[in-house]
């Protein structure tokens, strides 16, 4: 028993090294970095340890964090990036409630564009995320305004009547939104 709890020791610090060192030239070794750091994450939990920053607040299986300055889309992902993580991209409604709910009423960037493709909206990962969690878009979303609308924010409540909470809408990148940070471990 001892030599396989050391094995495991050994194999979780030889994982932590190589996703430090390791290239993410491709998006093939990006996916399998963010694999990698799942099972780790996973691994960890189930013995007690927390790889979550404190200031990333955990709600259903993901790490978030709103940033508190409103910022172009672009800006948003830097931002993000300089904390190790990506925009986030809820993958299932409990995930979306809680980025939300994390927003209170202020419009929040999501990792989510139709920049490649005019009308699919995908993540950083060009997955497509309209197949998993079904109908968030707001009533009359995404709608391409003016033919300027590429990027996808989580938008207040209080925006139109029609409004509900969590819903998306479709909005100009060069729009100011606050960036909602999602840590993959």
């Amino acid at each position: 028993m001892l030599r396989h709890a050391a094995g495991r020791r050994w194999l979780l610090l030889a994982a932590l090294l190589c996703l430090s060192d390791c290239s993410t030239d491709s998006l093939i070794a990006s996916s399998l970095r963010r694999a990698i750091r799942e099972e780790l994450a996973g691994a960890l939990s189930e013995h007690g340890c927390d790889l979550r920053p404190p200031e990333f607040v955990a709600c259903s299986g993901r790490c978030y964090l709103p940033l508190v300055t409103a910022v172009t889309h672009e800006q948003a992902t830097a931002h993000c990036a300089q904390l190790g993580a990506r925009l986030a991209v809820p993958r299932t409604l409990k995930e979306n409630l809680c980025a939300a709910g994390l927003a209170g009423h202020r419009s929040v960037w999501l990792g989510i564009t139709d920049l490649a493709v005019k009308g699919e909206f995908v993540d950083q990962d060009g997955r497509s995320v309209a197949e998993v969690l079904g109908n968030v878009w707001s009533e009359g979303q995404p709608d391409n305004y003016q033919n300027r609308e590429d990027c996808v924010e989580i938008w207040p409540t209080n925006t139109f009547p029609n409004v509900r909470f969590a819903e998306w809408n479709d909005r100009d990148c060069s729009a100011k939104a606050i960036p909602m940070c999602q840590l993959d471990l």
